[in-house]
């Protein structure tokens, strides 16, 4: 019988099995806390911040866990009346916006004159200045519309038509129709 060859150097085979397991646990959870949000700014998309970032505070670190909480803190920073809107209609119906202008008036916000927007869009969107993301989130969600489509207003050229608005409401195609009521109002204005 011959005597078993000696093997090379190194680590065995369970050894190496252990060490890939645990580089995969955690890419895995590298993975996962990416994304949690984690890792990204989480600014750009409200909504996923909206479903997500409760959901991932305990996988954050304590600077997305403050951006979370100060976010929660503009929610109670500025009452409706403390809130410039203007509606602008960019592709709805005719009249949408003064009927917007109007159903958003009702929550207490303060409302600009509604006009035509100097730009087309797809579909509704939110603009908001500095500090007023949360209050544009409401207004979307008051409106029944997703919080992807709120956008900080640095993202789209208005030529100056907002003004001091510190939310900015530019209708698209997927506006509701004019009610009615207000059309019946508009037409007998007119005449």
């Amino acid at each position: 019988m011959t005597a078993p060859e000696p093997r090379p150097a190194g680590a065995d085979g369970n050894a190496r099995g252990l060490l890939v397991l645990g580089i995969g646990v955690l890419v895995g959870f590298l993975l996962l806390w990416n994304a949690g949000g984690g890792g990204g700014s989480g600014t750009a998309t409200p909504s996923k911040d909206q479903t997500s970032g409760v959901d991932t505070s305990a996988l954050a670190d304590d600077t997305s866990t403050t951006a979370a909480t100060t976010t929660t803190a503009a929610t109670s920073s500025h009452q409706p009346s403390e809130v410039k809107v203007l509606v602008l209609n960019g592709g709805g119906p005719t009249g949408a916006a003064a009927d917007t202008s109007n159903l958003i008036g009702q929550s207490g916000y303060v409302m600009g004159d509604a006009t035509n927007s100097p730009v087309n869009v797809e579909a509704t969107t939110f603009l908001y200045t500095d500090g007023y993301q949360e209050d544009a989130t409401q207004i979307a969600l008051l409106l029944g519309k997703s919080t992807d489509a709120v956008k900080d207003i640095a993202e789209l050229s208005l030529s100056g038509v907002e003004g001091d608005a510190n939310v900015v409401v530019i209708l698209g195609p997927d506006a509701p129709p004019v009610s009615d009521s207000s059309s019946d109002t508009t037409t007998t204005t007119a005449a």
